[in-house]
């Protein structure tokens, strides 16, 4: 299976070319804006570094969110508009289950501890998300995906420890007790979500795929004048 996956909904913009579940070309860079004028010269330079014609992709993998009102739809306009012109499916995963699934990838580190995604929202709380990795499903969601502020965000993390990640946790950390942090792993390098870890998890559930359409938590920050026609 070759897969096309896009992440443009965080503080990143990130592409990944998979084949049979092997990374094969990708490349990521950091910006809080400009996704929309860096995405498509992104997905050329690693298609054609994959040596893969957009013929050849069986799937496009995008980000969903929760995350910057214009990434994503940035990214998802860009894979639907790949998906229908190959005639191929797309679909969606979410910010929190992709660095989920990064920040389990060090035994280690994780060692089979619950782990609780901490995403910054540009405001002051926290997109938060509790997953468990020892499930027979594999890493598996045990909360919804909530806005929280980051003092109502730790009583999401068990009283017996866990692994943080995502851009926020170090705010969780910070504010943790000295009794709750000595129970707390933080996989510091894990802060974003990378296009990798989309292919990845699009693969594994290709029979049960989650919708590519937009997951908003938040509604967007910028609205319509009052009065002003729609």
């Amino acid at each position: 299976m070759k897969v096309l996956a896009i992440d443009t909904a965080c503080s990143a913009c990130s592409v990944a070319i998979a084949v049979d579940g092997g990374v094969v070309a990708a490349d990521s860079a950091a910006m809080a804006r400009g996704h929309a004028e860096a995405l498509i010269p992104m997905v050329q330079s690693v298609m054609a570094r994959a040596g893969m014609a957009y013929s050849s992709l069986d799937l496009v993998a995008v980000t969903v969110g929760p995350g910057s009102f214009t990434g994503l739809r940035t990214g998802l306009a860009a894979a639907r508009g790949i998906g229908l012109a190959q005639g191929i499916p797309v679909v969606g995963v979410t910010t929190l289950e992709a660095v989920a699934a990064a920040s389990v990838k060090d035994p280690v580190a994780s060692a089979g501890l619950p782990v609780v995604i901490a995403l910054e929202t540009r405001r002051t709380d926290l997109y938060v998300q509790l997953f468990d990795p020892s499930s027979d499903q594999g890493l598996t969601p045990q909360s919804e995906i909530l806005a929280l502020p980051p003092e109502a965000a730790l009583s999401l993390i068990p009283e017996t420890g866990a692994l943080l990640a995502g851009d926020g946790a170090a705010r969780l950390l910070a504010l943790a007790s000295p009794a709750l942090r000595g129970t707390l792993q933080h996989a510091e390098a894990v802060c974003l979500p990378d296009a990798a870890d989309v292919a990845a998890i699009a693969m594994s559930r290709a029979e049960a795929p989650l919708a590519a359409a937009p997951l908003y938590i938040h509604p967007p920050a910028v609205r319509r004048p009052a009065g002003e026609a729609a």
